[in-house]
């Protein structure tokens, strides 16, 4: 990991363990996203910093606990002015009433920065969580599948009214290529830790040359990103939006003229 993300992560921590409000209410803290699993590039990467925090029974965290966590944050950041530093807090109640099962999967992989108990406490809560809602292969396919369309209907619209710079809009095409492998994988009851694991096992699902070979480009271009140009990023767009349309036309051919009320539907 590159020093300045080692950096900003400790001084992320020492902030947030500084404040006794927070200290108190903190039981974890942990790295998730590109640095975690080793694939973090400084030019691109964001510091995600998990924690779960001790709320009220309906998951509300004070209006004190909340201004401790963006005055921790605006510290962090402005010391890092070139770096996208996220704090990410969470209460059991999010994990257990809000958050997606591939989302938690995810989060149980995170590397423990702080704990009050076990290391193991994030991914024993979350098997816990997971476990209690019996969820079924069927369900997590039409999760999946749904999140796989909002995926494409989110990036659509940012598209068509997207005004900023170019390689910003690279960027964000390429996450989610990156973040479609992960509902793809989920479908099918399989959620990798890193992004290269990821799109290989898609690679085995979605036996499509065209598409692997995108999705393998999108790859290369984020780990060569300091060196990509406008020029690259135009060229590589309409082929990425096709890969993404490719993969919607193949996932929904396994569900088809289903509506998101029926994919929701969990009885």
């Amino acid at each position: 990991m590159n020093k300045l993300f080692s950096s900003a992560i400790k001084d992320s921590l020492d902030l947030l363990l500084a404040d006794k409000i927070l200290f108190d209410r903190i039981s974890f803290i942990g790295l998730i996203g590109s640095l975690n699993s080793s694939e973090d590039i400084l030019s691109w990467s964001d510091v995600d910093i998990l924690m779960i925090i001790d709320s009220d029974k309906d998951g509300n965290l004070s209006p004190e606990v909340l201004s401790k966590l963006k005055e921790a944050h605006e510290q962090v950041q402005q010391k890092y002015p070139h770096m996208k530093i996220s704090f990410l807090p969470h209460t059991i109640y999010d994990l257990d009433n809000y958050v997606c099962f591939e989302y938690l999967i995810n989060y149980s992989y995170a590397s423990c920065l702080y704990t009050k108990t076990s290391r193991e406490y994030l991914r024993q809560l979350i098997q816990k969580i997971l476990k209690g809602r019996k969820l079924s292969a069927e369900v997590m396919k039409r999760y999946s599948l749904y999140h796989l369309r909002h995926l494409r209907f989110n990036l659509i619209r940012r598209y068509v009214c997207w005004n900023e710079d170019i390689k910003g809009f690279g960027k964000l095409i390429i996450d989610n290529l990156i973040e479609a492998t992960i509902f793809i994988n989920a479908f099918n009851g399989n959620i990798e830790k890193s992004k290269i694991k990821s799109i290989a096992t898609v690679s085995k699902v979605i036996r499509d040359k065209k598409v692997i070979s995108v999705l393998n480009e999108s790859y290369e271009l984020r780990s060569k990103w300091d060196n990509i140009d406008d020029e690259t990023i135009l060229k590589f767009i309409p082929s990425a939006l096709e890969c993404l349309e490719l993969l919607l036309i193949k996932m929904n051919s396994l569900y088809p003229h289903q509506t998101a009320e029926e994919l929701m539907n969990i009885n």
